[in-house]
């Protein structure tokens, strides 16, 4: 029989599920940055999608976790706002160069113009 009690467990073992998450999604990179420094170039397209599956992961199973267990959302302060507005930002930004790395067979180079 399905308790309130065991309810409330499932949610957190969910919260406390997405917060490992969250944390393995950004530790994901210290091996990258270990073998960048080491002189080594490993592909980023091994290290982003775990990235990605970690923290957006996570979060969504902490936000689904807060739900059941009736807590609110925290209040967004600048800094929170700020920091959407990168990840929004970077992911405009690279979502085309993926796009076309993948559709393309041909290098995809970004080329800064100087005034």
């Amino acid at each position: 029989m399905v308790t309130d009690e065991k309810i409330i467990n499932a949610a957190l073992i969910r919260y406390r599920l997405g917060n490992m998450l969250v944390w393995l999604g950004v530790l994901v990179w210290a091996p990258f940055i270990v073998l960048r420094i080491m002189g080594e170039q490993p592909s980023m397209s091994v290290y982003l999608p775990l990235h990605l599956l970690g923290v957006i992961g996570g979060s969504r199973l902490r936000a689904f976790a807060r739900k059941e267990l009736g807590i609110l959302p925290p209040k967004k302060t600048r800094l929170q706002f700020l920091g959407h507005s990168l990840i929004w930002t970077g992911i405009l930004v690279w979502v085309p160069y993926y796009y076309l790395k993948v559709t393309s067979n041909q290098p995809v180079e970004a080329h800064v113009q100087d005034k």
